[in-house]
C-alpha cells in the first residue's frame, strides 16, 4: 500500500504508529523506501485496542517539522477490531479523536483485519462506519498478508480527495 500511495506524488510521507493499549510513533513523516524499512521491523505487541490514541498520535505526527502545510493529511487505520480501551469509554473517545483530525481536515480511511466474518464483524464494520470520513468505504481483509491486495481500491478511494 505505500509504494502504491508513493506514486500519487513524488513528496508523499508517511509515518507509522503502532498501537494496542497506547500508542507509539515508530517512524515519523518519511519516505516510502525509510516507512517500508521500519514496518519491516515491526513486532506485534499486543494488549488491548486503543483507537483514540492512535488516531491521536497518527494527527500530532502532521504536526512536525517535517511536515508541509499544502499536503493532505490522510490516516489508514488498520485494526483488528473495534476500540477496546480505555475500557470504560473505548468507542466515546475514538470517536471523538476520529472527529477531531477529520475537523482538522485529516481523511480518515479504516481497514478491518478480520479472518472471520461473524456477527461481530458486522458490529466492528459498523463502528468503523462511524469514524471513517465521508464517502469513504471502510476496508476490510482477512490477514495483515491481505493489505497489498487493498491498493487498488485505496487509491480509487483517495485519489479524488486527496
Amino acid at each position: 500500500m505505500i509504494i502504491s500511495l508513493d506514486d500519487l506524488t513524488s513528496e508523499a510521507r508517511f509515518s507509522i504508529v503502532q498501537f494496542s493499549t497506547a500508542a507509539l510513533l515508530t517512524s515519523k513523516l518519511s519516505t516510502a523506501d525509510e516507512t517500508l524499512m521500519m514496518l519491516d521491523d515491526m513486532l506485534f505487541s499486543g494488549g488491548l485496542t486503543n483507537q483514540a490514541d492512535a488516531i491521536r498520535v497518527c494527527q500530532e505526527s502532521f504536526q512536525s517539522a517535517d511536515a508541509n502545510s499544502d499536503w493532505r493529511n490522510l490516516i489508514v487505520l488498520i485494526t483488528d477490531g473495534a476500540p477496546t480501551y480505555p475500557e470504560d469509554r473505548a468507542e466515546v473517545v475514538a470517536l471523538a479523536a476520529a472527529a477531531d483530525a477529520k475537523s482538522a481536515g485529516s481523511f480518515i480511511i479504516p481497514v478491518l483485519i478480520s479472518p472471520v466474518l461473524n456477527i461481530f464483524t458486522n458490529d466492528r464494520l459498523e463502528f468503523m462506519e462511524s469514524i471513517k470520513s465521508g464517502d469513504m468505504d471502510v476496508l476490510n481483509v482477512e490477514s495483515f498478508e491481505g493489505l497489498d491486495s487493498l491498493a487498488e481500491s485505496l487509491l480509487g478511494q483517495i485519489s479524488c480527495e486527496v
